[in-house]
């Protein structure tokens, strides 16, 4: 999940600070949407979906953002069913 946060944090700099145009076909970007491993597992594994840089750019993003939200429930729930340890709760909360 790191290496698809930093290549989407590559992609979103370049065309966030670029002042000339700027392309999913550029090689420097190719090669980031191509190490987008949640995307990958996707496109991989469904022939239809149309396989271009920007695809899988934006089905990165989503997968990534569907697991940062799948962690923080986790996170919530973990946290509502802490045992009454206040020192425990103390690490948790604190």
């Amino acid at each position: 999940m790191r290496d698809d946060l930093d290549a989407i944090r590559r992609i979103r700099n370049k065309f966030g600070h670029r002042m000339h145009r700027y392309t999913f076909d550029e090689p420097e970007m190719v090669g980031w949407c191509k190490s987008l491993k949640l995307a990958r597992m996707i496109t991989d594994a469904i022939a239809e979906i149309f396989n271009t840089h920007r695809t899988i750019f934006l089905l990165g993003v989503t997968q990534l953002a569907n697991e940062l939200a799948l962690k923080t429930l986790e996170v919530g729930q973990h946290q509502r069913s802490s045992p009454n340890d206040p020192e425990l709760g103390h690490v948790i909360r604190g």
